[in-house]
């Protein structure tokens, strides 16, 4: 059951506004402030799913604060966003109605930015190094050899 393309306003949540607003002051993912948080949500979704992880408390639906798929959409532009946010809706996802499922993704995304708050505040950095997330994600999800 792809996600329903009525619910392409669907707002995503999260409770860490201050780090993404960061983020997008960087301009680490590039993009204006609306596509700027896009990046930083598909980035953060990734991270949770690929860490397998979900946030221990939901994100406030309250705050809604992004339209993710409204700019992604467009396949030419964006070939593989909607398809892996498609994947996640599809495969990983629980809940047995389309609320639900994206609430899930908000639990999700907000585990991938709680990684990316805990890896920045590691770092010490003025601003977050993404090769270092990357190492960290490696060495998360990598076997350990003898």
């Amino acid at each position: 059951m792809p996600i329903p393309l009525e619910n392409i306003g669907w707002r995503a949540s999260t409770n860490q506004k201050p780090f993404y607003k960061k983020m997008e002051d960087e301009k680490i993912f590039g993009g204006g402030t609306g596509q700027g948080r896009g990046y930083i949500w598909g980035f953060a979704l990734a991270l949770g799913y690929i860490l397998k992880k979900r946030s221990e408390k939901q994100p406030n639906a309250d705050t809604g604060f992004l339209r993710v798929f409204v700019s992604f959409t467009d396949k030419e532009k964006y070939p593989l966003y909607f398809d892996f946010a498609n994947f996640i809706f599809d495969h990983y996802a629980l809940g047995d109605s389309t609320s639900e499922k994206f609430k899930d993704m908000d639990k999700i995304a907000e585990a991938g930015i709680e990684f990316l708050m805990s890896e920045s505040e590691k770092q010490g950095l003025p601003n977050v190094d993404m090769s270092q997330i990357i190492q960290a994600v490696k060495d998360q999800t990598q076997p350990t050899t003898t």
